[in-house]
């Protein structure tokens, strides 16, 4: 998890290998890191500025792959990634006005899964607080 980090936050680095680390982060999901929850679970919340800076990313393939991972995150953790959701929930949001339809669309499909988690875990009102402050 830390090399996927640090290739995550490396923005000057060549971005196939950030879009390579996202996938990556998701298929360690799929194959068996939910065995080790409590090890993924912090080393995911460890991610947290590494994801940031790759849904804000100019590149939009890097973008894509990170409302990806963000959305699946959502989904296959709920409850444990809130104060990850909570982090990324303005950068997503700050995606839906961009000109590029693709960054556009990853931006408004992860913020629906961010929302769907928040509110299923902290009700309407803490969400209605969240969204506030974006």
């Amino acid at each position: 998890m830390e090399s996927i980090r640090k290739v995550l936050e490396n923005v000057q680095g060549d971005w196939s290998q950030r879009v390579n680390s996202l996938k990556l982060l998701r298929s360690i999901l799929i194959n068996g890191g939910m065995d080790y929850e409590s090890e993924l679970l912090s080393s995911i919340n460890s991610l947290e500025d590494a994801l940031v800076t790759s849904v804000k990313d100019l590149r939009s393939q890097v973008c894509r792959e990170a409302c990806i991972t963000v959305s699946f995150l959502c989904e296959k953790l709920e409850v444990s990634v809130v104060r990850l959701c909570e982090a990324l929930l303005p950068a997503t949001i700050g995606l839906i006005p961009n000109s590029a339809k693709i960054m556009s669309t990853s931006g408004i499909t992860a913020s629906h899964f961010i929302v769907k988690v928040s509110i299923t875990t902290l009700g309407f009102c803490a969400m209605s607080r969240m969204l506030w402050c974006v």
